[in-house]
């Protein structure tokens, strides 16, 4: 679901298209079912090979320069130095969610805290100048001072919302050589062992 509007003070979702979703989740199963990913499904060697190879090649992948801009967009858009209407919109939605998930964490008597998850392209140095490098408009990009980080201790500031930045650690860490990131961009052991204690020690204030 997807928040559409606010009527009355209200929050107003869109519907969940749950046979459409798995209609399409079917078709782009059919499309990746390649003779090396089934036998991969059998075989603990090949699925190594294949989690190497997307750490080597991480889009490698064959796609249009089209679907390549729109993929992009979506992924880094709100790192734009000046920030896109659609991403301000996006936000506004999320801190209503916000605001009303607070309200229910309150009224059960709790405290929200809220903490970031970096993803590889904000983190390891290598990754991120390749993805600006990569980027279809690299000049609209602020990477480095991490917009969408501000854009969101901003809100949770306004809506008195603990947040734990974990970026600045996972960039630091990072620099001095430390990998947090398994082949398929989440964390391995040391990401989730960095976050933990990160949010453990506010959680212990």
């Amino acid at each position: 679901p997807f928040l559409q509007q606010v009527t009355d003070g209200e929050l107003v979702f869109t519907p969940v298209d749950y046979a459409g979703a798995e209609k399409r989740y079917h078709e782009a199963l059919a499309a990746k079912d390649t003779l090396f990913r089934r036998l991969a499904g059998h075989s603990a060697v090949l699925r190594a090979a294949e989690m190497v190879m997307a750490r080597l090649l991480p889009d490698a992948e064959v796609i249009t320069e089209e679907y390549a801009r729109q993929r992009d967009y979506v992924n880094l858009g709100m790192h734009h130095c000046e920030e896109p209407a659609q991403f301000t919109r996006a936000w506004e939605n999320t801190r209503l969610l916000l605001e009303q998930l607070q309200q229910v964490v309150q009224a059960d008597g709790a405290r929200l805290v809220v903490f970031t998850v970096s993803a590889w392209h904000e983190v390891e140095p290598e990754y991120m100048a390749r993805t600006i490098a990569g980027y279809h408009d690299a000049a609209k990009l602020c990477l480095d001072e991490a917009p969408a980080y501000r854009r969101l201790a901003g809100i949770a500031d306004g809506l008195g919302i603990d947040m734990v930045n974990l970026l600045p650690e996972f960039r630091r860490r990072a620099e001095a050589g430390e990998r947090f990131f398994l082949a398929d961009r989440h964390w391995n052991e040391a990401g989730h062992e960095l976050a933990a204690r990160a949010v453990a020690r506010v959680l212990l204030q």
